[in-house]
């Protein structure tokens, strides 16, 4: 849906002002998708004599210790500075509050019913500001599970949880049990990037 939006504000920015380029900004672990986009929309453009270009800054911070944080960081120095280097920017939809007070909003520049078609979804509760101001759309959304034995839940009566402190109560009462049954288990209570 969001190459349909971008294709419509491209061409009519493109009836007002002619052959122009549109340059965005994202982080480099996006490219794959980004990188497409762009590429379906310049042959779009170019087969439909539209006259824009669209081209996306990569940029690659990996010699940093967090490199969405940094990046986060740099786009709001870029904002702050009135730079208007890049039309689009594309960033992680939990900096939204951090960088809304610099963006514009989108209901100014698209009609109405395109934003209906995200009002029922996870973009009504991330890219709309506490004035319900939308200064932002979501390209793709990604999902965060949780995976769990049924079987140790179930040994040790206890329920799926539901908080982190659920989680962490859970896994610890787990792992306290299986630990006294077999001294050389090697079962991990939970690992989202830390150690169980």
């Amino acid at each position: 849906m969001f190459n349909l939006i971008l294709l419509i504000l491209l061409f009519c920015i493109n009836i007002c002002f002619g052959d122009i380029e549109v340059n965005g900004i994202a982080l480099k672990s996006h490219d794959s998708i980004l990188q497409q986009l762009m590429d379906d929309f310049n042959s779009y453009s170019e087969s439909n004599s539209m006259g824009v270009t669209f081209h996306i800054d990569f940029v690659n911070l990996d010699n940093s210790t967090n490199s969405s944080m940094d990046y986060e960081s740099m786009l709001e120095s870029y904002l702050q500075k009135g730079d208007s280097t890049y039309d689009l920017i594309f960033f992680e939809n939990i900096y939204t509050n951090k960088l809304n007070s610099y963006l514009e909003n989108l209901k100014d520049w698209l009609v109405g019913k395109h934003f209906e078609l995200y009002r029922e979804g996870v973009a009504s509760q991330t890219c709309i500001d506490k004035d319900n101001k939308w200064i932002a759309l979501p390209i793709s959304v990604n999902y965060t599970v949780l995976y769990v034995n049924e079987e140790l839940l179930k040994k040790y009566g206890q329920n799926i949880p539901t908080t982190w402190n659920d989680l962490i109560q859970t896994s610890n009462f787990i792992l306290k049990g299986e630990r006294i049954l077999n001294r050389t288990t090697n079962l991990i209570g939970y690992n989202g990037l830390f150690p169980g």
